[in-house]
């Protein structure tokens, strides 16, 4: 099964964090992803809400708050129809 999410992560670091756990995941034999478009799409056997949960737990985006600080924001991955990927 292939299952694509909406990520919209700001931080190329974390974003290579979310690839690395989801490659870890026990369901999931690949993983191609964008930073750019916003988007992985994971081929799995397995529970797409499982992968939405590995994505919440994995990453992070920055955000600003309303006193102007910069501070970690709460991931909530949508799913999508496609991901466009570059090879």
């Amino acid at each position: 099964m292939i299952s694509n999410f909406e990520v919209d992560l700001n931080c190329p670091a974390c974003f290579d964090d979310l690839i690395a756990a989801l490659r870890h995941h026990e369901s999931v034999t690949e993983v191609h992803a964008s930073l750019a478009g916003g988007c992985v799409a994971v081929v799995h056997d397995g529970d797409e809400g499982r992968l939405a949960a590995v994505i919440t737990d994995a990453a992070h985006r920055l955000v600003v708050a309303d006193n102007a600080e910069i501070v970690q924001g709460r991931l909530h991955p949508a799913p999508s129809r496609s991901c466009h990927t570059h090879r």
